[in-house]
């Protein structure tokens, strides 16, 4: 984990559609989808964080303003005993503004002879500016 300048930690290291990581992410426009009467235009990306961390994934991009609905991630290639890991984040919008509105995750590991299967869930719902 990273801290930010605020003392509290950041995401936007792990985000692909945070600016300061644009240059090491590669998008492909793969189609199109229409959710609750509007059209989002579906991206498959790859995100090389680092040599060694590594993201593919897929992103829903609303149309006419470019704001994120979600995005859909796996790490590739796996850590060490990860058998499977799938995380989808959930955006809300505010005007021109989107938030993190809901974080979910199943992380699979495989320990010596034990296999553990591991849920996440994460809501967010009041932000406060900084």
């Amino acid at each position: 984990n990273r801290k930010n300048k605020n003392g509290g930690f950041s995401s936007t290291e792990y985000s692909v559609f945070s600016k300061d990581v644009q240059k090491n992410v590669k998008f492909n426009r793969v189609g199109n989808e229409k959710i609750n009467n509007s059209n989002y235009a579906l991206y498959n990306f790859v995100y090389n964080k680092s040599e060694k961390e590594n993201f593919e994934g897929k992103a829903w991009i609303k149309e006419d303003n470019g704001i994120p609905l979600k995005m859909e991630l796996t790490m590739n290639p796996l850590p060490t005993m990860v058998k499977k890991m799938e995380m989808s984040f959930n955006f809300r919008t505010d005007k021109d503004k989107y938030y993190l509105d809901k974080m979910s995750g199943e992380v699979t590991a495989s320990m010596i002879l034990f296999e553990k299967r591991y849920k996440i869930l994460s809501e967010f719902k009041d932000y406060v500016k900084l």
